[in-house]
C-alpha cells in the first residue's frame, strides 16, 4: 500500500471516530454558575465566569476550553490519542490497524498511554517508520571463527566454515582428511594432514603427483643390483636373483666354484677348470669329446702310437703298450 493510500485511510477513520464522539456528546458544553468564593482576584470572586483552572470536571486525559464567546459555557475535549466526550476518555490502540500507525512493516507496533512506538526487528536500524538491514558481517557482532566465511542474512548472519573445517561456523576446527579417509590420494601414495587441506606423496618406487602414481621399472636404470644379477621389476619394488653360477642375494653376487664345490658336470675322464660364472671340462689325455662327454682313443687304430715299426700296437685302457 502507497503511502498516500495510508494517509487516506487514516483521515477516513478519524473523520468517522469524530462523528461517533460528536453523537455521544464528544464536545460536552456546560452551562453552569460557579459557586461564589472569596478569594484573592476579581476573576474568582465573579459569580458569573467560569475558569477552567479550578474545575476538575474533565477527564484527566482531556482539555478544558473555555467558551470566548460565553463565560459560563466550557467544553472537554479528549487529547491526542485518545477518544470519548471529554469527561470520559478510552485510550486509542494504535496498533490494533495499520491505518492507525506509521510503523514500518519490518518493526513491531507498541501501544503507550495515548500514542504509539515503534521498534525495528532485530538486526534492523532505524526509527521505526523506517527500518534499514545492518549487515552484522561487517560489525563487531558477528562472532564467525578466523576459518569461516560470514554471510549476511535479514535482520543477522550465518557463518560457514571454510572447506577443511567442521563445527558450528562460531567454532571450527581441521578435518583430518587423512585419518577420517575422505583424501583423494593415490593407493601407492602417503596422506600427510595439513592444515585446511592435505598433502598425497607417492611411495619409494612410484612416481606422480600423489593423486596419480605409477609404478618405476627400476630394472631400466636405476637398481642396485648386482652385474653378476637380473633384475626383475615388481609393483613398487624390483628383485636382484644372481646368475648361473654365482651365488648371493643378489645385489651382491659371488662366483661359484663348480669345480671345487664338485657341482660340475664334467666326465670323469676330463679335468674341471672353473671360470667367472662358469666352468670348463677338457677331456684327459687318451680321450676326446666336448668335456662333459670324453671316449677313449684308439691309438693304434688311428697310428697316433709311438710303437716302432718291429712291434706290435696293442689298445689298453688309457694307454697304449709295446709289444716286440
Amino acid at each position: 500500500m502507497s503511502k498516500l493510500a495510508r494517509v487516506w485511510r487514516i483521515a477516513v477513520a478519524v473523520f468517522l471516530l469524530l462523528l461517533v464522539a460528536a453523537a455521544i456528546g464528544f464536545v460536552f458544553i456546560y452551562n453552569r454558575t460557579p459557586r461564589s468564593a472569596a478569594s484573592k482576584g476579581d476573576e474568582r470572586c465573579n459569580p458569573s465566569a467560569f475558569d477552567c483552572r479550578q474545575q476538575q470536571l474533565c477527564d484527566v486525559n482531556a482539555n478544558c476550553l473555555a467558551d470566548p464567546s460565553d463565560e459560563k459555557r466550557y467544553a472537554c475535549k479528549c487529547n491526542d490519542g485518545f477518544i470519548g466526550n471529554g469527561f470520559i476518555c478510552h485510550d486509542i490502540n494504535e496498533c490494533s490497524l495499520e491505518d492507525l500507525n506509521f510503523c514500518s512493516s519490518n518493526a513491531d507496533c507498541v501501544n503507550t498511554v495515548g500514542s504509539y512506538k515503534c521498534n525495528c526487528h532485530p538486526g534492523l536500524n532505524g526509527d521505526g517508520r523506517f527500518c534499514k538491514d545492518v549487515n552484522k558481517c561487517n560489525t563487531e557482532e558477528q562472532t564467525c571463527s578466523d576459518h569461516a566465511s560470514c554471510t549476511n542474512t535479514r535482520g543477522s548472519y550465518k557463518c560457514d566454515c571454510h572447506t577443511g573445517y567442521y563445527g558450528d561456523g562460531k567454532t571450527c576446527k581441521d578435518v583430518d582428511e587423512c585419518t577420517i579417509e575422505t583424501h583423494n590420494c593415490s593407493q601407492h601414495a602417503v596422506c600427510s594432514n595439513t592444515i585446511e587441506a592435505y598433502n598425497c606423496t607417492c611411495l619409494s618406487g612410484f612416481h606422480g603427483d600423489g593423486w596419480s602414481c605409477k609404478d618405476v621399472d627400476e630394472c631400466i636404470e636405476t637398481h642396485n643390483c648386482s652385474q653378476h644379477a637380473v633384475c626383475t621389476n615388481t609393483i613398487g619394488s624390483y628383485n636382484c636373483s644372481c646368475l648361473s653360477g654365482f651365488h648371493g642375494n643378489g645385489w651382491s653376487c659371488k662366483d661359484v666354484d663348480e669345480c671345487t664345490t664338485e657341482t660340475h658336470n664334467c666326465s670323469q675322464h676330463a679335468v674341471c677348470s672353473n671360470t667367472i660364472g662358469s666352468y670348463n671340462c677338457t677331456c684327459l689325455s687318451g680321450f676326446h669329446g666336448n668335456g662333459w662327454s670324453c671316449k677313449d682313443v684308439d691309438e693304434c687304430t688311428t697310428e697316433t702310437h709311438n710303437c716302432s715299426q718291429q712291434s706290435a700296437c696293442s689298445l689298453y685302457q688309457y694307454h697304449w703298450i709295446i709289444q716286440l
